[in-house]
């Protein structure tokens, strides 16, 4: 019997299932399952996802970083040309002098990227900044880095020459070849900028040595009406040229070279669809 209440009135007695007590055992099985971690095969699988990904992007990545260079190359070319100009506008038009484009005719242009030479290549009584690198001493350009192309992965980086730009003596290399003076004109070539044809390529990425190559596919190329341009060059041909040119003095084909670099109206002879 049960207890009884006020009213006397006898009230049942609940029993105890034991068994109700239990767990359920698949709800203790699902319940473990939640709480399973990854396995092996799945970590395998999201490696493997995770590689794929990066194999689609890594491609566009570089693209991207090679394109993003490639215009701070172009942005360095035209504050090359706007110190050129400045330079031409304070000296009666005439270019930056060279001594290499001031030599005889065999020695055209020979080594464009000097912006300074030691005391055994020219007069002692000379400045020893050179081509572009007199519009450093002259400050129309005050930061060396804009010599110096973020692609160049050879032997002339700024921070090899550092030192010469604080004021140390020594040669200093660009990444970037300057002409020193405009195409041949009845084999006078003009060394004033307002007798230069707007097209006529004045400062372009290096092609002295194969290690002076700043881009894989290309080059950027500075020309006298100011405007930068990207020619799509054969890797190969670059290579070629390159190593026909060298460093050495007495090659006489430099301003063949230039000339591949004009436009080609100027020069359709030369082009051969190398250029894009």
């Amino acid at each position: 019997s049960g207890p009884v209440d006020d009213d006397g009135i006898e009230t049942p007695r609940r029993s105890l299932v034991v068994g109700s007590l239990r767990p359920n055992r698949n709800e203790a099985y699902q319940n473990t399952g939640a709480c399973r971690g990854f396995t092996l095969l799945d970590l395998l699988v999201s490696i493997a996802v995770i590689a794929v990904l990066i194999g689609i992007l890594l491609p566009s990545l570089k693209m991207v970083h090679d394109t993003s260079r490639r215009v701070v190359c172009a942005s360095n070319l035209r504050q090359i040309g706007l110190g050129v100009h400045m330079y031409a506008t304070d000296n009666d038009e005439v270019l930056p002098y060279t001594s290499y484009a001031n030599r005889a005719d065999n020695y055209w242009g020979t080594d464009p990227l000097s912006l300074r030479v030691d005391g055994r290549t020219r007069n002692i009584d000379q400045m020893p900044w050179d081509g572009l690198g007199v519009l450093f001493d002259q400050s129309y350009l005050g930061d060396g880095q804009i010599f110096y192309c973020p692609s160049h992965t050879g032997n002339h980086s700024f921070e090899t020459y550092a030192a010469q730009f604080a004021g140390e003596d020594g040669e200093v290399i660009a990444n970037y070849g300057y002409r020193g003076a405009g195409p041949d004109v009845q084999d006078r070539p003009s060394i004033r900028l307002d007798y230069i044809v707007d097209t006529a390529a004045m400062v372009s990425d290096g092609f002295r040595e194969a290690v002076d190559i700043n881009h894989a596919k290309g080059m950027n190329v500075l020309r006298a009406g100011m405007h930068v341009d990207w020619r799509t060059v054969d890797h190969n041909w670059m290579l070629d040229m390159a190593s026909q040119a060298g460093d050495n003095l007495d090659d006489p084909n430099w301003d063949d070279r230039w000339r591949l670099l004009d436009e080609p109206t100027l020069n359709s002879g030369f082009w051969g669809g190398l250029f894009d």
